[in-house]
C-alpha cells in the first residue's frame, strides 16, 4: 500500500472525491490504481492506494526491474484505463503523461495503471463530450489545446496523450 502526501488541500480533496467516484462502480479494472482510503492530519492528508513498482517515466529511463512490456501493450493497457474512466465513470483525466501511469510487475508480466486524479473532471450524467480548460502539463498537451482556448472533445485529447507518451 502506498501513502501519498499532499500539501495542496484543493488538489488533495479533488483527488479523494474522484477516487471515491471511481470506487462506486461495481467493476474495477486492473488498469486503474486501487484506492484504500485517506488519513487526515493537521498539516497534511495522506491517500492510501495500491503499491506499484514505479511509473512509465521511470520505466522508459531504465529505472525499473526488467519486464516484458511492448509499446503496443503500454498503449493498449493505458487506453483501457482511460476508456474505463470515460465510459464507466464519465470522467476526463486531463493530465495524461508517463508519470501518471503506474506499473505493477509480477511473474505474469506487467500491468499499467492510470493514477493521479487531481485534475480529473467528472461530467454531468448523460454527457459524452465536454469543453474543458487546459489544466494538464504543457509538454504533454494535445496540439488542439495550443491552437484554441475553448476546449476539446475529451476522448480525442486524452487518447492523444496516451499515444504521444508512447511514441
Amino acid at each position: 500500500m502506498l501513502k501519498r502526501h499532499f500539501q495542496d488541500a484543493k488538489a488533495c480533496l479533488r483527488e479523494i472525491e474522484n477516487f471515491k467516484e471511481i470506487c462506486k462502480k461495481r467493476s474495477y479494472p486492473d488498469n486503474v490504481v486501487l484506492y484504500f482510503g485517506t488519513e487526515e492530519k493537521v498539516d497534511f492528508v495522506s491517500i492510501y492506494m495500491e503499491m506499484c513498482d514505479g511509473d512509465l517515466e521511470q520505466w522508459a529511463k531504465g529505472g525499473l526491474p526488467e519486464c516484458k512490456l511492448t509499446a503496443l501493450e503500454i498503449c493498449k493497457q493505458a487506453t483501457e484505463g482511460i476508456h474505463y474512466l470515460h465510459t464507466k465513470c464519465n470522467m476526463i483525466h486531463r493530465d495524461v503523461k508517463p508519470c501518471n501511469f503506474l506499473i505493477r510487475i509480477d511473474d505474469d508480466g506487467a500491468i499499467i495503471k492510470v493514477c493521479d486524479f487531481g485534475l480529473t473532471k467528472i461530467l454531468p450524467s448523460g454527457d459524452t463530450h465536454a469543453t474543458t480548460s487546459s489544466n494538464s502539463t504543457l509538454s504533454y498537451m494535445a496540439p488542439e489545446y495550443l491552437q484554441k482556448e475553448d476546449g476539446n472533445d475529451k476522448q480525442w485529447v486524452n487518447y492523444w496523450h496516451v499515444f504521444q507518451c508512447n511514441a
